[in-house]
Order: C-alpha cells, then sequence, then structure tokens
C-alpha cells in the first residue's frame, strides 16, 4: 500500500507554513540591519580617511595651526554656498614647517576674497601639524 505524501510527512506542511510566516520577515530585517550598519561603518571609516578636513574643522585649524604659505594651482566652484559665500575646491601647494607638498581643499572663500584666490595667487593658510594635509585659508 502506497503512502501519500501528507500521511509520511505530516509536519512538512506546518514546518513549512511557519518557516515562511516567521523566517521570511527575519530574514528580510536582518538584511535591511546589515544593509544600514554597513551604510555606517562605510560612512565613518570614509569620515576617518577623508584628507579634506570639513568647514568646523577648519574653524578649529585657522585658530590653532601653523602660519605657512600657498600658491594657488587650481580651483574650480562647486556651486555649493555657505552663509553666502562659495565653496570652491582646489589644489594648493603648501610651503610649510615640513617643506612643500600639494594639497586637495574645499574652502569657503568670501566673496570679496574670490579675486586674490586664483590660479597662481599666494595666500596665507594655517596648517594642522599632525596632519599636514589639514590647512585652512586665512584671509
Amino acid at each position: 500500500m502506497r503512502r501519500r505524501q501528507a500521511d509520511c510527512c505530516p509536519l512538512m506542511p506546518d514546518a513549512l507554513t511557519r518557516a515562511l510566516t516567521y523566517g521570511a520577515p527575519v530574514l528580510v530585517v536582518g538584511i535591511l540591519v546589515a544593509f544600514f550598519l554597513g551604510d555606517l561603518l562605510t560612512a565613518r571609516k570614509q569620515e576617518e580617511n577623508n584628507p579634506i578636513p570639513t568647514y568646523h574643522e577648519q574653524l578649529e585649524i585657522a585658530k590653532t595651526g601653523a602660519p605657512a604659505t600657498a600658491r594657488v594651482v587650481t580651483m574650480r566652484q562647486t556651486n555649493e554656498m555657505i552663509n553666502g559665500n562659495p565653496l570652491v575646491e582646489a589644489t594648493l601647494e603648501v610651503q610649510g614647517p615640513r617643506g612643500v607638498y600639494p594639497v586637495q581643499t574645499r574652502q569657503v572663500i568670501p566673496l570679496m576674497n574670490i579675486p586674490s584666490f586664483q590660479p597662481g595667487a599666494t595666500v596665507s593658510v594655517r596648517v594642522d601639524l599632525q596632519r599636514r594635509d589639514h590647512i585652512a585659508v586665512v584671509f
């Protein structure tokens, strides 16, 4: 006499139903949590490795950094404004306490100082002695 599948494995439908009812949502929540934690950790790691200091860090460097000069090599507008002043991306050649070296930076330049912050111009900067690629332009 042949058994029907339902007689052979009576727990199969209940186990499958429970797995789909409880297991699938738990799996989806686990994937979402892993995704968001991964993004959070990646953002934090990029923040730590970012060679360009934030605006607030630049304000602190402007107060406490070592004085130096820099030549503006390149400059381009970012189309972002902070307190009505343009944020620009620039490559500077810093002549600081540890020699001459290039630095990529994003700086807020007051509108009245834009003419003096052009390629070829020399500007005053402050350098963070702990991370020499962290600078602040001082006007």
